[in-house]
């Protein structure tokens, strides 16, 4: 019997329905997903109900009306979550400054704004808080804050939650009125394997099919390709390992070192590698069998993004059907959510102002302040966070806030923040803060504060 956590959440850009999936087992009541792609309907209905499909433009999304649709209350504890298309932020992309795709998070964005959630999770690659995304990524941040958000971000790989694939993500896990927590590793030193996953389906041959299982179906291959995969040794064998060059496709002759994957055999004992919508192309990375001479099925390339054998793809094409599970969230990795949501529950839910009605208090979370760089007095109470931050810097022991008792204009009020704290003088300023950023401050060892207290820095500037 399934557990519920009683949030009620939207999959945007659900595409075949991983992330969906992996909610549902863990408890979420997913009560749709959205994406552009009608195609995708068959598949994200079949295998996710009672979760609906809503084809649709995120930017064109009208959330009010999409939430009464779906029977989602002011009451009801949200979350929605997004995972837009990955290749405008992808190393393989050679359209980064381009690619319209990239807009579709800040989107995302406004449909936060429009209607805030309790609970927002963003999935990405890589490049998607470095130089191929960093602009979106901060304008996206400061959107979030702006109206109450704390966010933990990191680099995880798939591999440490139980998904038999090396696949490193951009997450981000955000919260209203909570500490956001980012799932837990559970595989971290004991990886899966490839053949702990794919070992038991039966064998075919290049263009064959098995109807034992849903989607076993291995794409045919043209016969100068067939003769390279058969000339690869088994288990983890690269092009490079081909004894008669000759046989090899003119560009690798040429280029040998260039794409050093593609023709390459996954390997028996390892996680395999990251999985795109060409996981099936032998000639599109080191998708090859680790035994066979064909590249891995549709059903093989299923099971190592973690979908049950039950989970059947449907589509007009062998390749339409890869790209569904190439693009997928594994399912264990969004099923490894299932701690945020779940013990934050049992809290009382918060209010949806961070402002409290006290007009002598402002309530705040010391995670509020751990990410303020971004636009950092963009609204009133990551302000005043930075400013009770910068008081725990000078080690002060009490801060006493006076807030207007009249509605507060951020134009025109005045707020007095006093502290007992060790002040500094103006050339510290400007050595120890505005010059040395936080990071190159903890990379040097000077991210605590001096004196008896010796606190960790918490204030950016």
């Amino acid at each position: 019997m399934t557990r519920t956590t009683g949030i009620k959440a939207i999959d945007f850009c659900c595409g075949a329905g991983g992330l969906t999936r992996g909610l549902l087992d863990a408890g979420v009541s997913v009560v749709a997903g959205l994406d552009n792609d009608e195609r995708l309907r068959r598949t994200y209905e079949h295998n996710n109900e009672p979760s609906r499909f809503v084809v649709g433009d995120i930017a064109e999304v009208d959330i009010d009306a999409l939430r009464t649709d779906l029977g989602i209350d002011e009451e009801d504890i949200t979350l929605y979550a997004a995972c837009t298309p990955c290749q405008p932020f992808s190393t393989l992309n050679t359209a980064k400054g381009e690619d319209g795709r990239k807009s579709l998070l800040l989107e995302f964005g406004k449909i936060v704004a429009r209607r805030p959630p309790d609970f927002i999770i963003v999935e990405n690659v890589p490049g998607l808080h470095n130089a191929f995304g960093l602009d979106i990524y901060r304008e996206f941040m400061a959107g979030i804050n702006a109206h109450g958000f704390c966010a933990a971000t990191d680099l995880l790989d798939a591999k440490d939650y139980g998904v038999p694939q090396t696949r490193k993500r951009f997450i981000l896990v955000a919260a209203r009125g909570r500490e956001p927590r980012l799932p837990v590793a559970t595989t971290r030193n004991s990886p899966i394997t490839v053949r702990e996953c794919i070992e038991k389906y039966p064998r075919l041959a290049a263009g064959e099919r098995d109807s034992r299982f849903a989607n076993h179906a291995a794409r045919k291959l043209p016969p100068h390709h067939q003769r390279i995969v058969a000339a690869v040794p088994t288990d983890g064998g690269s092009r490079s390992d081909v004894a008669d060059t000759s046989i090899l496709l003119p560009c690798h002759q040429r280029h040998p070192k260039a794409h050093k994957d593609v023709f390459g055999r996954m390997a028996w004992d390892a996680p395999s590698p990251t999985l795109t919508c060409r996981c099936t192309d032998v000639y599109c990375g080191r998708f090859v069998h680790p035994q066979q001479d064909r590249g891995i099925s549709l059903r093989e390339a299923a099971a190592l993004q973690t979908f049950d054998d039950s989970y059947e793809f449907f589509g007009g094409s062998f390749l339409e059907q890869a790209r569904q599970i190439g693009n997928a969230v594994p399912v264990r990795l969004a099923r490894a959510w299932e701690r945020l949501p779940s013990s934050a529950c049992n809290r009382p839910k918060p209010s949806k102002e961070v402002a409290v009605s006290n007009p002598y208090r402002i309530d705040f979370d010391i995670s509020t302040i751990k990410h303020l760089g971004l636009q950092m007095y963009a609204s009133l109470p990551p302000a005043v966070g930075e400013l009770v931050a910068n008081a725990w810097d000078a080690n002060a022991t009490q801060v006493e806030i006076t807030i207007p008792e009249t509605p507060i204009d951020e134009r025109t009020s005045e707020i007095v923040i006093k502290d007992n704290g060790v002040g500094m003088s103006d050339s510290d300023i400007r050595e120890k803060y505005l010059i040395v950023g936080r990071d190159r401050r903890e990379s040097e060892g000077r991210d605590r504060t001096p004196a008896s207290l010796n606190r960790p820095i918490m204030g950016r500037k």
